[in-house]
């Protein structure tokens, strides 16, 4: 089957924000997508994790991720269970926003809802970190509204930049 993807809705930052909020989502497509270009004011390098909920509902939440770093290791964990990604600071040493894309399948079902992420933040001089995840959010409504937030690393916590952009999607399969 075909998949045509229509634009729901486009967000370009002008000033920082501490959370990007998409609601009223229409309930007319079968899956969604929501793509990321973003930067965090914190000063480090990799400014670390942000997270998502659905329609304001703050459990739930279960996955896993898998993440490569420059120093050449790998790692799985459970412990981000609303893993939205990783975000690039200010302390990398080009302004390169990360990459990265949700899939969010059957979000108007009365299922649980599964997301995967896939994500990558260079830092452009000798290193690069990368992730996949695969998430499930263990609620039976419609997703009506997405909000990313909490950008933490360790004790560091931050904002989305101005002119990080955020794109959603949605996919209607034909």
């Amino acid at each position: 089957m075909a998949s045509t993807y229509i634009l729901i809705a486009k967000t370009t930052l002008t000033t920082s924000q501490s959370s990007v909020t998409f609601s009223s989502i229409p309930q007319t497509y079968t899956d969604l997508i929501l793509h990321q270009s973003a930067m965090s004011n914190v000063s480090t390098s990799l400014a670390g994790n942000y997270n998502i909920e659905f329609n304001g509902v703050t459990t739930g939440y279960s996955g896993r991720r898998i993440y490569a770093d420059p120093s050449g290791g790998a790692a799985s964990d459970t412990g981000t269970p609303k893993w939205a990604g990783f975000i690039p600071g200010t302390g990398a040493t080009q302004n390169v926003p990360n990459s990265c894309t949700l899939y969010i399948g059957n979000y108007t079902s009365s299922n649980y809802k599964p997301w995967k992420l896939d994500v990558v933040v260079e830092n452009q001089t000798s290193s690069a970190y990368e992730g996949l995840g695969t998430n499930l959010w263990s609620n039976t409504a419609a997703i009506t509204s997405i909000v990313l937030k909490d950008i933490s690393s360790g004790a560091n916590t931050g904002s989305f930049l101005a002119n990080s952009t955020f794109t959603l999607y949605g996919i209607k399969n034909s």
